[in-house]
């Protein structure tokens, strides 16, 4: 926050430097405060609730964009280089090529989503009626994480992390799997910042299509996206209804949003997978392979159902 960066700075010696760190494409810092009683400035002018990175990123002070990630796959990285930080001039990239051990579970669908041949995948269902808490999401993502903390032997600590965006999704989850919830493993995009795991699920929760443009300031929010996605070391796993990815938006800022996850879904990870029944709706698989799978090769898992 300003006032404290003043602070700090006020015992540099005049030849001093300071070195401001951070990320205006990710979340801002969350800042409470009883603004109307306060007797002075108002929160506007003074700015109290604005990071000491933006301030000085908009007053075009000398900066340094740090181009290589050491904790994101490779393909990770390259979406997030291509819709986020390629805007700004960063050519992000990573040389981490991490998979995780391959599994043969007998359920195709499971067997299809942890492949470690796809480090980038989306699961996309049919359910179009939640808000701020999904069972189809819960359903779909039981079977799967049984088999990552039980079969890949991934704790909550390290290994495992769910990324939400509403507390009664959360308290579902939490209830479900309470080793995952002691540690914290469980939680929402702004609590999960700074975070990271070898196996990152992300649940959209959100599916009824008149709620997520409601709340699309929230819900499809660019800087959570960019949170949400680069939180793992080795696998992303999206798990989203249909209407995310498809909702279309009159305001041209949401509309700019909603493209990120049209981009996600449509343009990056956009290879079929697995189709079939799950959780009783339709459920369908798609990823970005790395260089492990064989280009024009049919993809495990297509056509099937469980």
């Amino acid at each position: 926050m300003p006032p404290e960066a003043v602070l700090a700075c006020a015992f540099l010696q005049p030849e001093g430097q300071m070195v401001v760190v951070g990320d205006h494409r990710q979340m801002s810092p969350t800042v409470a405060g009883t603004w109307n009683e306060e007797a002075r400035r108002t929160v506007v002018d003074s700015e109290v609730y604005r990071s000491v990175f933006d301030l000085l990123r908009e007053r075009r002070f000398p900066r340094v964009g740090l181009d290589q990630s050491f904790r994101l796959h490779r393909r990770v990285a390259a979406f997030l280089e291509e819709i986020i930080y390629r805007q700004d001039g960063i050519p992000l990239f990573s040389t981490r090529d991490d998979a995780l051990p391959r599994v043969h579970t007998g359920d195709p669908f499971v067997d299809t989503v942890l492949d470690p041949a796809y480090p980038v995948v989306v699961v996309e269902h049919g359910d179009a009626q939640s808000q701020q808490f999904n069972q189809v999401e819960l359903d779909l993502m039981v079977r799967l994480l049984d088999v990552c903390t039980r079969d890949l032997h991934l704790d909550g600590t390290t290994g495992i992390g769910v990324v939400v965006p509403h507390r009664a999704q959360r308290a579902m989850l939490r209830s479900r799997f309470p080793v995952l919830a002691a540690a914290n493993a469980i939680d929402t995009v702004e609590l999960f910042q700074g975070g990271e795991r070898e196996v990152i699920v992300v649940s959209a929760t959100a599916s009824d299509p008149d709620y997520i443009l409601s709340e699309a300031d929230f819900l499809l929010n660019p800087n959570r996206l960019n949170v949400a996605l680069s939180r793992p070391r080795r696998k992303l796993i999206v798990l989203a209804g249909s209407a995310v990815f498809w909702v279309l938006a009159s305001d041209p800022d949401l509309f700019d949003q909603a493209a990120l996850w049209k981009r996600l879904r449509y343009s990056f990870a956009r290879r079929p997978l697995w189709t079939g029944q799950r959780a009783g709706t339709q459920v369908q698989v798609f990823g970005r392979a790395t260089a492990l799978t064989t280009r024009g090769a049919s993809p495990p898992g297509v056509g099937r159902s469980a």
